[in-house]
């Protein structure tokens, strides 16, 4: 029963060394998977952030050529507003500058004609000394209407 006892001892510590090898080879098999699967996860991870990256690089690029064209239009709009505002100032304020000068200088001109009709009529019911008279006054104003047309 002793040698029975003992080939089973033996038994038992070869299984339990057998055992022992056998766990030893799993922490090792399991080792080589965790590190596997960490270099994998870093692989993946480093992946998803290059494709991130690359993602938001192209949406920062589109964004920036979305600004550009969204301020050339704007600048190109301000541009024919502005245009146009000079336009409409330059030929509101020089046609109506050149239609006021027209304007003073038709109506100088008929009341110096009007004037000079009148001298003639005067000229021919009055005297030479009062139609000498009468020159001067009309030229005076002649000549202030002529001012006003200037300033």
């Amino acid at each position: 029963m002793l040698a029975q006892k003992e080939l089973q001892l033996v038994g038992l510590q070869e299984k339990c060394e057998t055992l022992q090898t056998e766990r030893d080879n799993l922490k090792r098999k399991l080792q080589h998977l965790k590190s596997q699967h960490c270099r994998e996860l870093e692989e993946a991870q480093e992946k998803a952030h290059a494709v991130m990256q690359q993602q938001l690089s192209i949406q920062r690029q589109q964004i920036e050529e979305e600004k550009d064209q969204a301020l050339n239009s704007l600048r190109t709009c301000l541009i024919q507003e502005l245009c146009s505002l000079k336009c409409v100032h330059w030929t509101e304020g020089g046609t109506a500058t050149s239609l006021c000068r027209q304007r003073k200088a038709r109506d100088l001109e008929l009341r110096r004609l009007q004037m000079s009709m009148a001298l003639e009529g005067h000229a021919s019911e009055n005297s030479f000394c009062h139609q000498t008279f009468a020159i001067p006054q009309v030229q005076d104003k002649a000549d202030k209407v002529q001012e006003c047309i200037h300033d």
